[in-house]
């Protein structure tokens, strides 16, 4: 319930969309959600009830058109937005902290009230028709970039590296020193 999966289940029964759409939740089920399945008992449902594997995970990534991260009460990043920009997915997310701001700011998708049920199921609808004409922007490039894996490797080695009175990382980004945003995208913060 902590990412908000029972509210896109009652999102995606109300939302006006194609009968072919289908909703994917992929990974461990709360008891409570694992009930609001079975009681949803929509076809359209796909319900992959346990961990997934790295690859597995990578595949479920690859088979949407959109990823939804509806996190309740949430502030703090959230890897799978970065992990939908990777393979050029949008994501319809909770318009709250740090998804509420990075997602809008660097193209990522897009963000409603997922707490507010007509809205939501709304902004899925919207969500779900722009998906296939979703392109990743200037800005949604350079946040991959910055949130890299070998820039997240350079920053956890810089104090180290600096101890030991070596140079940094090569592959180090500063933010937004290193990134060329247009317009203020570089106000993110460091």
């Amino acid at each position: 319930e902590r990412k908000g999966v029972d509210l896109a289940i009652r999102a995606f029964q109300q939302a006006e969309h194609s009968s072919q759409s289908l909703l994917l939740l992929a990974g461990l089920h709360s008891e409570s959600v694992r009930s609001q399945v079975r009681q949803a008992a929509d076809s359209r449902i796909i319900s992959i009830d346990r961990y997934l594997s790295q690859s597995e995970f990578e595949s479920a990534l690859n088979a949407v058109d959109l990823v939804a991260t509806p996190y309740r009460n949430f502030n703090g990043s959230a890897s799978i937005v970065i992990h939908a920009a990777s393979v050029a997915r949008p994501t319809l997310g909770s318009d709250m902290g740090w998804m509420g701001h990075v997602i809008p700011q660097f193209g990522l998708g897009s963000v409603c009230d997922v707490h507010d049920a007509p809205k939501f199921a709304a902004a899925l609808s919207a969500a779900l028709d722009s998906a296939a004409s979703f392109e990743l922007s200037d800005a949604a490039t350079q946040f991959l970039r910055f949130t890299g894996r070998d820039n997240i490797r350079a920053h956890w080695t810089a104090l180290l590296r600096e101890r030991l009175e070596l140079p940094p990382h090569p592959a180090l980004l500063n933010w937004p020193d290193d990134l060329r945003l247009k317009s203020g995208l570089g106000s993110a913060g460091s």
